[in-house]
């Protein structure tokens, strides 16, 4: 007879943190990840950026907060040390997703090569 399984057991090796997730990330196990899942600043902030009655789907309302507000270099060097310890906690096969815009991938790009 076969076994059934616990679905909750699975469930108690998963955990969300939170805090900076560069010092999160120096917690976890380097080279235990099978993917990754990011969602990071896409540094929009206080750009003045205005799509109002766009026609390709409606007005654009963006984030208006600091923590999504620095200068391109701030930016680079902020992306360049999360993505360098995003990826040292995968796997040698293991698989990064990135949320971007266009505003943002050509930084992200550039870390994640």
């Amino acid at each position: 007879m076969g076994r059934t399984a616990d679905p909750t057991a699975a469930l108690r090796h998963r955990r969300i943190y939170y805090g900076d997730c560069i010092s999160v990330m120096d917690e976890l196990p380097r080279g235990q990840f099978a993917m990754m899942f990011a969602d990071p600043p896409y540094n929009l902030s206080g750009k003045g950026l205005s799509l109002l009655g766009s026609k390709t789907g409606g007005d654009y309302h963006k984030m208006n907060e600091k923590w999504d507000e620095m200068p391109a270099g701030d930016y680079g060097k902020f992306t360049d040390a999360w993505v360098g310890k995003a990826c040292g906690l995968l796997t040698g096969t293991g698989a990064a997703y990135v949320c971007c815009t266009f505003h943002n991938v050509a930084t992200v790009i550039a870390s994640l090569r």
